[in-house]
């Protein structure tokens, strides 16, 4: 086992330094002959196995001696951080009742540890103690051997309720994954790893025992100088590998310690800064792992600069790494690729449990899952086959490597939303000017009844003005927190981080306050203390809050400012005093519907403001800059409606605009465009949704359509072009533009009289498929010909989505068939796109549908996927898209009929599941178009327009339903749903207060392809078949399920800045799979349906075919071998002096052969207390060979 390994290396390389501290040097030939005499004074008190020995030692390289020689004595050992509470100490003796405490030499230790012994012996131990010249007598003559099972050591936690939580790690759990550990992380006998954790934390035993089993030297500083001169003892001690959180790791700069060559992060998520100053400099790499897996589970590749997942894990190492839904009442079904889920790790490195508790022993640490069991066929109940369910949730990538997500039970509630506390802080710090570290919590304030949410922020100038690079974690270590007053450079950049936040997150993520701090207090890994920082602000109040408020109201400078000021307060309704000229609308409690409304009232005062101005400028400062005051215009109040001439006429009260206005309109539009205007009118609510989109995003919902040419002759590019204007001039949709004219709407539609649109002609190899915006004096769509061949031609139709919906292209496309032919005019005249708006207008003065979604959506519960993420510029986005059979149409038809649901209802639930199981919410939301061609206007069926809206389905899932009980539900609220879809979805969202993008980023669309007969298919000399359309919404997956006569067909759009092909293919195939499932059990309950098929599931757990073989040595020996191999290499280089290999497995066999003598035996547990030292892996494997 280890100890043989070690004894190895010290007789390979005995004059090699095993150990370089601040208290002296070691070699591997001194290591193992002081190993030896310790081990023989641990062996006299250690008499069965799993006695423990306690090492209370400071940082000293007689830790690694004492740890070495536990081992040796056939002991295990447990090294306590002499910088915990004694009190916190004493409840862990208690709890292992030892049966040695070794302690380094010092009056104040050694003191300290007599307090603590809790009847156990106490024996001190000095360097002078294990020299070569000394001889210890051994009380017994016995050579106790540890075997696998035993343990080897224990790490104490302070567990979430800050009750120690002891952890027992066996010799082949931890040899298990030694192996794997040293390839992955990179320690070779080359390599002087910096000893910089507390004895605490589990990542101590890789900095000890993972360095001599490679033959490497462990370089130890003293706790103060590891404390208070940070950069200096890793210079000094030329250590060139250093693992710790990152929070830590930000401290230094490669430039200031050019020793390191690889920098490992383990114990918190991976920082981007950290990435950006380290990448370049050094082999970064990003390891996890709880302490119950034997140190790490998933070390990820090197890190590189370019890096766009910096909580990329990678894989597993030693274990076998799964992700299952735990809500599932502990049945751990597996998720799809891609879908967040719990990590749950199986394999020979698990701990053995907690000491003395039962209860969470078996809460975490499973017996393997039916379908795990069955799949691992020669599976038996031993030790080694359990599963220890972690509580993280993660995330598997396309190459099989794990992506960390959150802790499952981190997310914490503001506004009604969920929200990731480390998702905020890693946004913050990207956008925060000079922050170095950012710290976010939820605060109840304690005289008020509100929450805020608080980001406390550590600027980097701060560090140096305070001094603290070097004498930081000293202070940390202590606890405090230190909050500082607001200096005008942190104000300003506060304003800033938070204009910037509000364009790359929803506003309920963006933080109420930014709080200057000098200081965080840290745990004993070096992790943030959270509970401390959760106490102390809870402590504060509304008062104390007051003082960091960074906004300074400055008054309007101007009276174009006051107008502005006075019209934000009268639409958000709050008092003109409360904010000034630099607060951001949004943050005031703005949006959409109010953004527009500001705009009307900033045209009626003479001011020139549009949404998208809004959208873009967010102050009244900004906005007072970018626009200028325009001649104020009188508002009348009847309504009239221009005919072609421009001539008013008496309109339908259905639709309204003051009287005398519309003229004006006419006239203005005229003169703007110097063309003739046919119309005017407003926008249906689909529309200016649509086009508040486009506003933002350019790209949004810019549709093509493909249409390859058959037929019998070649395709006429004149008269192709011909035909086209024949279209246009039928279709007053597509000569329309969209222009702000009214006062009282975002954009209105105005239809030109004539618009003669040419086509553009590409052959083979030009770059037809660039993208070019469209301009704002010409309708939104282009027509191409792409002429690869004579017989290869394509038709291709880019369009606005505002202008068209699903049968609208069937209809161009036919009519476009029979304008080359001359046909067109045997059709009867379309009616236009107005009548539909009459409609629209009249329907809403009869009933109003606010109040029935406010209903349905009240306690929503938002169901994001993709969740929020970095986004590149706007000029990066491109779309993608993956095509997948559902199979035959009639299939689901008869499951329909057979169970009176709608085709659609049961595609819409299916959705759901899928959404569910990769965000695991118990609800989800999602938008959905519905058509409205069921609209009670003549020749309805040749308008061509966008004639649907968007709605909201809401699906509730609980695992105990059965399926076609949650399809019942949803389908009685959705057929209520339909009498109430004249609102647009920005106003449904507004009545609950949310906006687009906080409840739900997912859209669905079904539609029946056109049936055989209808015009659209009629034969031509030249017709246009393949219907190819490439979707661009503003969602980031759009499925649009088309039902044909014989089979169902599914294209699913994406963002591919959110998801790769992988992940959306994966995403595709589990909603066919789960579609199939439905339709033939549809009386599953929903805790037992599963998401993959068995080809997937077969694909998912190949590289988790086999479980890596447990070691079958102790690892002591293993060292022991390590000593034999290279005695005289550096095993321990500390501040307390170095000792080779040879050194660390003498001076720990004879530290064993003392501790046999006082007792230590197998099964006998005895903590180690020192401080930081050469001494400490000493004892460790004194211990061990006890």
């Amino acid at each position: 086992m280890i100890l043989e390994v070690i004894q190895e290396k010290c007789q390979a390389q005995p004059d090699a330094t095993a150990i370089d501290a601040w208290d002296g040097s070691v070699t591997y030939g001194e290591l193992e002959r002081r190993v030896e005499k310790l081990a023989g004074l641990v062996r006299g008190h250690v008499s069965k196995p799993d006695q423990v020995v306690v090492l209370y030692f400071t940082k000293s390289c007689l830790t690694v001696v004492a740890q070495l020689a536990v081992l040796k004595a056939g002991a295990a050992f447990i090294t306590l951080d002499i910088t915990q509470p004694p009190h916190h100490l004493r409840r862990i003796i208690a709890a292992l009742g030892p049966a040695l405490i070794l302690v380094l030499t010092s009056d104040e230790l050694h003191s300290a540890a007599e307090e603590l012994q809790e009847g156990a012996a106490v024996i001190a131990v000095d360097k002078d103690h294990l020299s070569n010249d000394t001889v210890i007598a051994s009380q017994t003559s016995s050579s106790a051997c540890a075997v696998e099972c035993e343990l080897m050591y224990l790490v104490a936690t302070s567990g979430t309720t800050g009750v120690p939580k002891i952890i027992m790690t066996n010799h082949q759990s931890f040899m298990t994954n030694a192996s794997p550990l040293m390839n992955r992380m990179g320690i070779t006998a080359e390599s002087r790893v910096f000893q910089f954790c507390g004895y605490s934390f589990d990542l101590m035993i890789a900095e000890h025992f993972l360095t001599l089993l490679a033959g490497g030297c462990i370089c130890i500083p003293s706790l103060h100088n590891r404390n208070n001169r940070f950069a200096a003892s890793i210079v000094e001690l030329e250590a060139n590998w250093i693992g710790a959180p990152s929070s830590v790791l930000q401290l230094l700069d490669p430039q200031t310690v050019p020793t390191v060559k690889t920098i490992m992060q383990g114990g918190e998520r991976l920082r981007q800064g950290l990435v950006d100053r380290w990448a370049s400099s050094a082999r970064l790499i990003n390891a996890y792992g709880p302490a119950e897996c034997s140190v790490a589970a998933l070390v990820s590749d090197t890190v590189r600069p370019d890096t766009e997942n910096v909580q990329n894990l990678g894989f597993a190492t030693g274990s076998v790494c799964w992700i299952v839904n735990a809500d599932t009442e502990g049945k751990l079904l597996p998720v799809p690729i891609g879908a967040e889920g719990e990590l749950l790790i199986e394999g020979h490195t698990l701990s053995r449990g907690y000491l003395g508790d039962v209860d969470k022993t078996n809460a975490v640490f499973l017996a393997l899952p039916d379908w795990l069991r069955d799949f691992r066929a020669d599976c038996n109940q031993g030790q080694g086959h359990r599963a220890y369910l972690t509580g993280d949730i993660v995330r598997q990538n396309s190459d099989g490597s794990i992506s960390f997500v959150r802790r499952k039970d981190a997310q914490v509630k503001i506004r009604g939303q969920r929200v990731e506390l480390a998702d905020v802080e890693h946004q913050v710090e990207r956008c925060f000017a000079g922050s170095h570290q950012v710290v976010t919590d939820i605060v109840q304030i304690s005289d008020s009844q509100s929450s805020i949410l608080v980001a406390l922020v550590l600027t980097k100038d701060v560090m140096t003005n305070y001094k603290q690079q070097e004498s930081l974690l000293d202070q940390k270590s202590a606890g405090g927190l230190s909050i500082l007053a607001p200096t005008s450079s942190f104000t300003a950049n506060a304003n800033a981080a938070e204009t910037a936040l509000q364009d790359r997150i929803p506003a309920y993520m963006v933080p109420d306050l930014f709080v200057p701090v000098s200081d965080f207090p840290r745990e004993a890994s070096g992790k943030v203390g959270r509970r401390t920082i959760k106490q102390y602000l809870a402590s504060l109040t509304q008062q104390d809050w007051s003082r960091y408020s960074l906004t300074r109201k400055v008054p309007p400078s101007n009276e174009t400012e006051h107008e502005m000021l006075a019209i934000w307060a009268r639409v958000l309704q709050i008092e003109p005093h409360t904010f000034g000229v630099h607060d951001s609308f949004f943050r005031l409690g703005g949006d959409s519907i109010s953004s527009m409304r500001v705009a009307v009232a900033c045209d009626v005062a003479g001011i020139s403001v549009t949404v998208k101005d809004m959208f873009e400028h967010r102050t009244i400062r900004k906005l007072a800059l970018a626009r200028g005051v325009t001649q104020q215009m009188d508002v009348a109040t009847t309504s009239t409606e221009a005919n072609a001439s421009g001539v008013s006429q008496k309109k339908a009260p259905h639709i309204f605009y003051p009287e005398g206005r519309l003229e004006i309109y006419m006239e203005r539009m005229q003169s703007r465009l110097g063309q003739a205007i046919e119309r005017i009118y407003p926008c249906s609510p689909i529309q200016e949704g649509i086009l508040m989109s486009h506003a933002r995003n350019a790209h949004h919902y810019d549709e093509v359509i493909q249409w390859r040419v058959a037929g019998d002759v070649s395709c006429d590019i004149s008269l192709m072009q011909r035909a086209w204007r024949e279209v246009v001039s039928r279709h007053g949709i597509l000569r329309t533009l969209f222009l702000q004219v009214s006062e009282d709407s975002f954009l209105d539609q105005v239809v030109l009289k004539n618009y003669s649109p040419d086509i553009y002609e590409y052959t083979d190899g030009e770059d037809w498929e660039a993208y070019r915006p469209f301009e704002d004096s010409v309708p939104m769509h282009q027509l191409l010909v792409i002429q690869r061949s004579a017989d290869d031609v394509t038709v291709s139709l880019r369009i606005h989505h505002a202008l068209v919906d699903g049968l609208s292209l069937h209809i161009i496309r036919r009519d476009l068939e029979l304008a080359y032919q001359g046909r067109l005019d045997d059709l009867v005249e379309p009616p236009g796109y107005h009548e539909y708006i009459s409609y629209l207008q009249e329907k809403r003065l009869q009933e109003s549908p606010k109040e029935y979604w406010k209903s349905y959506l009240q306690g929503a519960t938002a169901a994001l996927f993709p969740a929020v993420q970095d986004e590149p510029a706007q000029d990066g986005m491109y779309f993608g898209a993956v095509e997948v059979g559902l199979g035959p149409s009639a299939k689901l038809t008869q499951f329909c009929e057979e169970h009176k649901l709608g085709m659609t209802v049961v595609l819409h639930v299916v959705w759901a599941i899928i959404v569910q199981r990769y965000t695991a919410t118990d609800e989800v939301c999602f938008g959905y178009m519905t058509s409205g061609r069921h609209v009670p206007v003549a020749n309805v069926e040749n308008m061509v327009g966008p004639l649907f809206n968007m709605l909201i389905g809401r699906v509730k899932l609980a695992y105990d339903v059965s399926l076609l009980s949650t399809m019942y539900e949803y389908q009685e609220n959705f057929i209520n749903s339909l009498d109430h879809q004249q609102q647009s979805l920005v106003e449904s969202l507004h009545s609950i207060g949310s906006s687009a993008g906080d409840l739900f980023n997912t859209l669905i669309t079904v539609v029946n392809d056109q049936p055989e007969g209808h015009a659209s298919q009629q034969q031509s000399t030249l017709r246009l078949v393949g219907d190819i359309v490439q979707s661009r919404s503003e969602y980031p997956i759009t499925l649009n399920i088309v039902s044909c006569a014989d089979k169902i067909k599914m294209q699913l759009s994406y963002h591919a800045i959110l998801l790769n092909s992988v992940s959306a293919n994966a995403i595709a195939e589990a909603f066919r799979f789960v579609l199939q499932r439905t339709l033939e059990q549809p009386h599953e309950l929903l805790r037992a349906l599963p998401v993959l098929d068995e080809d997937q599931m077969n694909n998912g757990f190949q590289k988790n075919r086999s479980v890596p073989p447990q070691v079958e040595e102790l690892i002591h020996d293993t060292i022991h071998q390590q000593c034999i191999r290279c005695p005289d290499s550096p095993s321990v280089c500390a501040w307390d002096g170095n000792f080779t290999y040879r050194q660390l497995d003498e001076l720990s066999s004879a530290l064993s052969q003392e501790i046999v003598r006082k007792g230590a035996g197998p099964e006998v547990t005895i903590p180690i207390v020192l401080e930081k030292t050469r001494w400490t892996p000493v004892a460790m494997l004194a211990v061990l060979k006890s």
